[in-house]
């Protein structure tokens, strides 16, 4: 959870559709160390359509970004 980079790569690993695999992976999205505005991004693709909770964490990294990022 301390490496921001590998965030991407646990969420692509996550079995969504299991109620307790979800709710573990809400937890630690939370806990994880928070993605640079522009890697957040890519959680609003296609890859994580139908995840609200992605999405939304990606909307919160990037309201928190400068005018310049």
């Amino acid at each position: 959870t301390s490496d921001k980079k590998a965030l991407s790569k646990f969420l692509q690993c996550v079995p969504w559709q299991i109620p307790e695999a979800a709710q573990q992976a809400t937890g630690l999205l939370e806990a994880w160390a928070p993605v640079d505005p522009e890697d957040a991004l890519e959680f609003l693709g296609p890859k994580y359509e139908g995840r609200a909770v992605v999405r939304q964490y990606a909307l919160s990294r990037l309201r928190e970004a400068n005018d310049e990022e």
